[in-house]
């Protein structure tokens, strides 16, 4: 991948996915960019102690990356890419710690991204979790509308850059205001995942567990 840095959002607890009884598997999120060619990771959270827990998982992996660790200043999860601009590249992975995506798909991310781009996850969202609902067109664009049907969603892993940190200010960090924006200037693409990129309730991550085990079947050296 022409992409080696991960800007990694630690800062949740991931507590309405442990309520339903899920164990978040942060060490394989990590153990998945790192075959996918990451070669950095930047940490962002917003206690000094979710840092300290996310550098001993790192310390104790098989792999190595660089690690940078930052705090979140209370912009929220969608405001990491501006806080955290000095010390990222021009381009980057913008992950979400419980994520977990094959590393082929960071691989069309990277594909996919150009110069005035952005470039999400595409996915069909649970019943229970609609979040922002878009269309996505045959040409792998995303859209607001235009005769295709709203019932998906784009999120986590994104690829972005520097460019796309600096506008995020104008939209008051919301994600809704920067899908509208970057979708309507045509320069919003996806990427579909075939597994669910992002996990925010345990029921998305339960109905996702038999395609996650058909994945760690062709991969058995991930199981350990």
């Amino acid at each position: 991948m022409k992409t080696v840095q991960a800007l990694v959002a630690i800062g949740g607890r991931a507590s309405r996915l442990r309520s339903g009884g899920i164990d978040v598997p942060i060490s394989k999120s990590f153990l998945l960019l790192h075959i996918a060619g990451i070669k950095e990771v930047v940490l962002c959270a917003d206690a000094r102690i979710q840092l300290l827990e996310a550098d001993l998982i790192l310390s104790q992996a098989s792999f190595e990356f660089k690690v940078r660790d930052f705090l979140d200043d209370g912009l929220g999860v969608h405001g990491l890419p501006y806080q955290a601009r000095s010390v990222l590249d021009g381009q980057f992975i913008f992950e979400c710690g419980h994520g977990v995506s094959e590393p082929q798909h960071y691989s069309r991310l990277d594909a996919a991204k150009r110069a005035r781009n952005v470039v999400f996850s595409g996915f069909q969202p649970h019943p229970s979790n609609p979040r922002q609902p878009v269309a996505l067109s045959p040409f792998g664009y995303v859209r607001q509308s235009g005769g295709w049907p709203r019932r998906y969603a784009v999120a986590h892993p994104m690829l972005v850059d520097q460019a796309y940190a600096a506008t995020l200010p104008q939209f008051g960090f919301r994600i809704e205001d920067i899908i509208r924006h970057y979708s309507s200037l045509g320069r919003l693409k996806y990427v579909m995942s075939r597994l669910p990129p992002e996990f925010d309730l345990a029921e998305e991550m339960t109905d996702a567990m038999p395609e996650y085990e058909n994945f760690l079947d062709r991969s058995p050296n991930l199981r350990s």
